[in-house]
């Protein structure tokens, strides 16, 4: 998978700290883009785990720690398809918005 930049997402994993230091005065639409993308699949991760907390475990079903990373990673990637196609909208306001900054800042100069 590409992530910020097209650089490899080493493992599927996304860190945050490689947008904190992101120049979005350098940036294309395109990168802009996938950059509010993977922002928005960041929040709607965070979105499930905070749904699955409320969700009451049983010795039935549990399968202990294998059963988290699974459940981990099949999150992550289902809030990736959610984000990349459609999402909630958010990633959409975070791009329209880095994008007038971009040009506030370029008319600026």
């Amino acid at each position: 998978m590409v992530g910020v930049l097209n650089k490899p997402i080493e493992n599927n994993n996304f860190d945050i700290n490689k947008l904190r230091n992101i120049d979005t005065k350098k940036l294309d639409k395109k990168q802009i883009l996938s950059v509010s993308r993977e922002f928005e699949s960041l929040f709607i991760n965070q979105l499930f785990k905070s749904m699955r907390k409320t969700i009451q475990k049983s010795d039935w079903l549990n399968g202990g720690l294998k059963q988290e990373f699974f459940e981990d990673m099949l999150y992550e990637e289902y809030s990736k398809k959610i984000a990349h196609s459609g999402g909630i909208g958010l990633g959409d306001m975070v791009y329209k918005f880095l994008i007038s900054n971009q040009n506030n800042i370029k008319s600026e100069l």
